[in-house]
């Protein structure tokens, strides 16, 4: 199974990229982990404009 889940970025100047924690990235990777061990495929893009997602699981 493939997902790929793409987001807009918008500009946000009272966020900076150092006041977020990435947790729940964390938390996926231990879950997919957990579930999957070493068969999944997690792909995190984070360009200019945009954020993006690439999972691939079997099924």
């Amino acid at each position: 199974m493939y997902f790929r889940i793409c987001n807009q970025k918008h500009i946000n100047t009272s966020l900076k990229a150092s006041d977020t924690t990435g947790i729940g990235i964390n938390n996926t990777r231990r879950r997919l982990d957990l579930f999957y061990e070493d068969r999944y495929k997690l792909n995190i893009e984070d360009k200019a404009g945009e954020f993006s997602v690439h999972l691939k699981i079997p099924v």
